[in-house]
């Protein structure tokens, strides 16, 4: 991994596939210097969400506000990734 003011890309693959059903896509913009995010929502699959939880109907305003925690904590994402820290462009 090279560069500096590396620019980002926050995946939200959506409800179809896991993030690994996307690897090459991911791969694909990394290697060509974007960080790729992908976050796990709390309808994906994995967590096996009940039709019937409350939340349900109202679950793409969680998906917004998981973005907006993704961005918001860019700082720690960035510190947690060895190689990375200091290397992502943070413009807004």
């Amino acid at each position: 991994m090279t560069g500096s003011r590396l620019p980002i890309i926050v995946f939200a693959h959506g409800f179809g596939n896991s993030s690994e059903g996307y690897a090459p896509l991911a791969n694909f913009w990394a290697a060509r210097g974007f960080v790729v995010l992908q976050p796990t929502f709390l309808d994906s699959r994995m967590y096996a969400l009940n039709p019937n939880d409350p939340r349900t109907p109202l679950i793409w305003r969680f998906r917004v506000d998981d973005v907006k925690r993704v961005l918001d904590h860019l700082d720690f994402i960035e510190a947690s990734v060895p190689g990375l820290e200091g290397r992502v462009d943070h413009c807004e």
